[in-house]
């Protein structure tokens, strides 16, 4: 860095009460108004426990893949969006909505003829 201290990342793993977590994701984001023009940052990390007494063992890498198809992806960046995307926040009140089961629709378990028959 410009200053001569070295900068470090959000661990990549680490154990805590008898879980193991791994680190999938980190985004810098603005923490309250600028002082003297300087903004002040913070990093948040998403972490999952990959591995804990009573639960089975995950890969994240291979959990990841199942949901977003990463491997699929042309570059880096679209990796990068991709995964920002998944961890966006959002207000609750636009995410979950109540469902009555007249929301829904039973349907016969006969496939669906082709248009036009």
């Amino acid at each position: 860095s410009a200053s001569g201290s070295s900068q470090q990342g959000p661990q990549t793993d680490f154990c805590f009460e008898g879980r193991s977590y791994e680190l999938v994701a980190s985004k810098v984001l603005e923490e309250g108004p600028a002082f003297h023009g300087i903004k002040k940052h913070m990093i948040r990390s998403l972490y999952v426990a990959a591995s804990a007494p009573g639960l089975e063992n995950i890969n994240i890498k291979t959990e990841l893949e199942k949901i977003a198809d990463f491997s699929a992806l042309p570059n880096v960046r679209k990796v990068a969006a991709r995964l920002e995307l998944m961890l966006s926040t959002c207000s609750r009140k636009h995410v979950f909505q109540q469902l009555s089961a007249d929301d829904f629709e039973v349907r016969d378990s006969e496939p669906m003829s082709a248009q036009g028959d």
